[in-house]
């Protein structure tokens, strides 16, 4: 019994090899017994953070198999930002299903490290296209320790980008993708996120309306329908 990734490594399966009898002929056509041909079948399918439970999954199987998958979606994660901070935007994960292909450390049926396809700006630049924005506007420069201005910027589209595939993926809408004390807790959770960035830590404001020739909320709209747009086609 095993467990791998789908092809875009959204679910993860567990499977197991079985053997079954075959009808099977010599060259005078006279039936061989005892053929048998190996074969896998899916015991189960989970989603990439419901608990793993099956009655024919024991529970020390089932220990090992999400921390597998944890690990799978840490590695998703980190892909995910190193191509934003290379200025690759979007796209989903693809399932490694040779061993010549992708990362040469990641077995068959795990995420094989590559993201397509993705959407590609200008790197170093929130968005070089970006209506009234300033053609040589780089990203702040600041120590590599998760808390610098790019390590941000790329964290909060990767949550962007998990939310829009989660919704393309599901079909769900409304009230059927998140419950309204959800919603709440994503808004507080949010504001919590947009209080950092007045004058308590930031020093510079509210950041909000036109500043310094730019509109970050317009401009945010602009960043949110070319993620849309790479997840959905």
């Amino acid at each position: 019994m095993y467990i791998r990734m789908t092809q875009n490594c959204d679910r993860v399966v567990v499977v197991k090899s079985v053997s079954i009898a075959v009808v099977a002929f010599d060259a005078d056509q006279k039936p061989l017994k005892g053929v048998r041909k190996s074969s896998t079948e899916q015991i189960a399918s989970f989603d990439l953070f419901e608990t793993i439970t099956h009655p024919e999954i024991s529970a020390e199987q089932a220990a090992e198999f999400e921390f597998w998958r944890a690990k799978q979606i840490s590695r998703i994660h980190k892909a995910f930002i190193e191509a934003a901070a290379s200025g690759k935007l979007g796209g989903t994960p693809v399932l490694k299903t040779r061993s010549d292909f992708g990362d040469q450390s990641a077995k068959v049926g795990e995420f094989s490290g590559i993201i397509k396809p993705v959407i590609e700006v200008q790197t170093g630049l929130i968005k070089s296209a970006m209506s009234g924005q300033k053609s040589d506007l780089a990203f702040p420069k600041g120590p590599i320790d998760g808390v610098d201005a790019q390590s941000i910027i790329s964290s909060i589209l990767e949550i962007s980008s998990r939310i829009l595939r989660h919704q393309h993926r599901t079909g769900l809408k409304g009230d059927d993708l998140y419950s309204l004390d959800d919603l709440l807790n994503i808004r507080a959770a949010w504001c919590a996120l947009g209080a950092c960035m007045e004058d308590d830590v930031a020093g510079q404001g509210k950041i909000e309306g036109p500043r310094d020739g730019r509109t970050a909320a317009k401009e945010g709209r602009a960043m949110f329908k070319d993620l849309r747009k790479s997840i959905t086609g």
